[in-house]
């Protein structure tokens, strides 16, 4: 304590606007990493996870609608409506293939890369079997009926149960990578506040130590030996 109240009274006023400095720059340094990992798990968010949902839910539409064509063309077929009901059903196979495809792509473990080839394998099965019963109902073959309840139907369930099974994992991934990114920031608040309220607390005790002991005490001092020498 007799060195510090041994400072002159400027490097004494320096130590709190140091800390003071030093606070600030940690603060920005937190705000930097907190907005990095922000950033980086919103990104995370935007192009990976997000889209992975929606490939995922138009497997599950083109599947659908790839159907509901090939009930058309076996019990409501019309003649004007079969070019028509060939490009619905080759668009959704077009859209499908693209979709498993790029999920495909999408993969960053080989445990994903896997499920996902055999979404591709399942889906390719599904439409071949679909455009054989297809075009046997375009024809006007009742063995259509059969071929879709015996061949078509097995492999469409299937493959529905596998992609509903991504739609939900992919749904959920989703919503822990959002949690994750509500803790984050949640996180970075609280460092942000503690370290600013703590770095502004030790800065007003250092300046009232000044005050008391580098001005305060030695004024005190002074006046009383002024007090002892004026009274002889």
């Amino acid at each position: 304590m007799r060195a510090f109240r041994n400072l002159k009274i400027l490097t004494k006023l320096a130590l709190p606007v140091s800390l003071l400095v030093l606070v600030a720059v940690g603060l920005v340094l937190v705000a930097i990493q907190a907005l990095g990992s922000l950033r980086d798990n919103t990104t995370y968010l935007i192009d990976v996870t997000t889209p992975r949902l929606v490939l995922s839910l138009q497997l599950a539409y083109s599947m659908d609608e790839a159907t509901i064509q090939l009930k058309n063309a076996i019990f409501e077929k019309e003649a004007s409506d079969v070019a028509q009901m060939r490009s619905a059903f080759a668009e959704q196979k077009r859209k499908a293939t693209a979709a498993a495809d790029r999920l495909v792509e999408m993969a960053d473990s080989e445990q994903r890369r896997t499920l996902n080839l055999g979404i591709k394998t399942q889906l390719a099965a599904f439409f071949s079997a679909a455009e054989k019963a297809m075009e046997l109902g375009l024809r006007g073959d009742p063995s259509a009926v059969r071929m879709d309840i015996e061949e078509v139907r097995p492999v469409r369930r299937a493959l529905a149960d596998t992609i509903n099974k991504r739609v939900e994992f992919n749904a959920v991934d989703l919503e822990r990578v959002k949690q994750n990114s509500n803790e984050l920031a949640e996180s970075a608040d609280r460092t942000l506040v503690v370290s600013a309220l703590a770095g502004l607390l030790i800065a007003i005790g250092l300046v009232a130590a000044i005050v008391i002991y580098g001005v305060t005490r030695p004024l005190q001092g002074m006046t009383e030996a002024m007090g002892h020498l004026a009274g002889g």
